[in-house]
């Protein structure tokens, strides 16, 4: 299940940062403004999106990563803690608005 996971991340990721015309002008090298949160099993694979950002040329990328874990790290428990530092972060983040992409890791329990 976690090869699964691994997987499919990078697949979205791959899509996503897919130029989607066809003509043969210059690639596109922009970088996303990336919101990725979850719990402590998912921190390593968003460090890793942006060491696959670099890899692959983008510049101006960017991610705000927010985890905290086990049970406090879902999605629910993000929102439902208004006062938490991490809820702050979330909030004020989507807020400022500019966000590409915003992916959060689903904990199983």
């Amino acid at each position: 299940m976690k090869i699964y996971k691994i997987l499919l991340t990078l697949f979205i990721f791959l899509c996503y940062s897919c130029n989607k015309n066809n003509d043969d002008s210059e690639q596109n090298t922009q970088g996303k403004n990336m919101l990725l949160i979850g719990n402590s099993f998912f921190r390593p694979y968003a460090q890793k999106l942006d060491l696959l950002a670099i890899d692959a040329g983008f510049v101006n990328h960017n991610s705000t990563i927010v985890i905290r874990g086990g049970e406090n790290g879902r999605a629910i428990n993000f929102w439902n803690d208004a006062s938490s530092e991490e809820h702050i972060q979330i909030k004020s983040t989507l807020d400022q608005g500019g966000v590409d992409v915003f992916g959060m890791e689903k904990l199983s329990m």
